[in-house]
C-alpha cells in the first residue's frame, strides 16, 4: 500500500472539516463515497514526468478536463459538437480534446468555427449526450472511478480518519486506447460528487495483476 505523497483538502469542501472534527465516523462514511484516479496531475521536467503540487482550488481531477461554459451536444456518429450558451472560441483550440463530463470517450478538435460549433477530426464514438457539461483537455486522459465502501473509512486515532482507495488487479488495465494507464492523481468525492481531497503521486502504471493501493489519512 502506498501513502499519499502530496494531498490537500480542497477549498470547495472546507465544510467537511467541521463535520469530521466531531469524529462522527458515520458522517464520514456518508460523506466520502467514491474516488477517481487519473492520468492528469503531472508536469514534464526534462525527459521525465513528475507529479504537480496539489491545487486546493481544483474541483475535479485534471484527467477529467476543464469545465466548458454552457451546455454541449455530442451525437454518436457525428463530427460536429454544438453548444448552448457556450464560448468555444475562447475556451477550445484545434488539437484539444473534448468529451461529455463523466465519460472517457474524447473527440479531437479539428476546428472551432464559432462559439456554438466545434468540428472534430472524426465522428464522435461515445453515447449521444445532449445538453451535457462539456470538458476540454490537452490530451485524451483516462479516469477510473470507483465507490468507496464504509469499511474503507476508519478512525485510526481520535483525530485521524483513514481512507483506503485501491485499484484491484483486474481493474483499469486499459486506458480505452489499448494502453496501460499511467496514473499521477487521485481524488476523494462525496455523495454529491464534490471533491474532498486531491492528491498527486509519482507515476503508477496499471497493468493486469498489479494492485494499486492508496492510504489517505485526514488529520484534524
Amino acid at each position: 500500500m502506498a501513502n499519499a505523497v502530496q494531498a490537500v483538502v480542497t477549498d470547495g469542501y472546507h465544510s467537511l472539516v467541521s463535520r469530521v472534527y466531531s469524529r462522527d465516523v458515520v458522517e464520514v462514511q456518508v460523506e466520502i463515497t467514491s474516488y477517481k484516479i487519473g492520468e492528469g496531475g503531472f508536469q514534464v521536467v526534462g525527459p521525465a514526468r513528475e507529479p504537480v503540487t496539489p491545487d486546493p482550488t481544483l474541483t475535479d481531477l485534471a484527467s477529467e478536463g476543464a469545465v466548458l461554459s454552457g451546455q454541449c451536444n455530442f451525437s454518436f456518429g457525428s463530427a460536429t459538437v454544438t453548444g448552448v450558451g457556450t464560448a468555444f472560441l475562447a475556451e477550445v483550440s484545434p488539437g484539444d480534446f473534448i468529451k461529455p463530463a463523466g465519460t472517457d470517450i474524447w473527440g479531437e478538435v479539428l476546428a472551432v468555427p464559432g462559439n456554438t460549433t466545434i468540428t472534430l477530426t472524426a465522428v464522435f464514438g461515445g453515447i449521444t449526450a445532449l445538453l451535457a457539461e462539456g470538458r476540454v483537455a490537452e490530451e485524451p486522459w483516462f479516469t477510473f472511478r470507483k465507490a468507496i465502501l464504509a469499511a474503507e473509512v476508519v478512525w485510526i486515532a481520535p483525530n485521524v480518519a483513514r481512507i483506503t482507495a485501491s485499484v484491484l488487479a483486474g481493474e483499469a488495465n486499459d486506458d480505452g486506447l489499448g494502453n496501460p494507464p499511467d496514473f499521477f492523481e487521485l481524488g476523494l468525492f462525496d455523495a454529491n460528487d464534490v471533491m474532498v481531497v486531491y492528491m498527486t503521486m509519482p507515476l503508477e502504471t496499471k497493468v493486469p495483476g498489479v494492485v494499486l493501493g492508496h492510504i489517505i489519512d485526514i488529520t484534524f
